[in-house]
C-alpha cells in the first residue's frame, strides 16, 4: 500500500507514466531531496521502478510498477470520494474549510490554545 507520504509521488506517476525525481519536484513546488525521501518507501514496497533516463545519464526515470500501478488507482479513487465529501461537506455548512483552517492556524500562531 502507498504510504500516506508518497500518494503526490504515486498520483503523479499514475498521470505522467514517469517521470524523474526533478520532475515529479516541479510539478509538486516540491524539493528534489524531499521527493527521494518520498520515492524511497514506494521502491522498497515494490510500488515503482526506475531505469536510466536516456536524455542524462544521471537521472533515473521513475514508473509505476503492475503493482504499483493498481494501488494508485485506489489512490486516486479514495482521493476523489474525500474531495467529493469535503465539498458536500462545504457546501452545507456554508464555509470554506480550507480558509476556516488556516485562519485558525494564523490565530493559534498569535495566541496558543494553552494561553486561551
Amino acid at each position: 500500500m502507498t504510504p500516506a507520504r508518497s500518494v503526490s509521488v504515486a498520483l503523479y506517476l499514475l498521470k505522467h507514466h514517469e517521470g524523474t525525481t526533478a520532475d515529479i519536484a516541479r510539478h509538486d513546488g516540491r524539493s528534489h531531496q524531499l521527493v527521494a525521501s518520498r520515492v524511497g518507501p514506494l521502491e522498497k514496497r515494490g510500488l515503482v521502478a526506475a531505469k536510466p533516463d536516456p536524455e542524462d545519464e544521471r537521472c533515473r526515470l521513475w514508473r509505476l510498477t503492475a503493482k504499483g500501478r493498481q494501488d494508485a488507482v485506489i489512490v486516486e479513487q479514495v482521493c476523489r470520494k474525500i474531495a467529493n465529501s469535503l465539498r458536500m461537506l462545504e457546501d452545507e455548512l456554508e464555509v470554506d474549510l480550507l480558509t476556516a483552517i488556516e485562519r485558525a492556524e494564523q490565530s493559534l500562531l498569535r495566541m496558543p490554545l494553552g494561553e486561551r
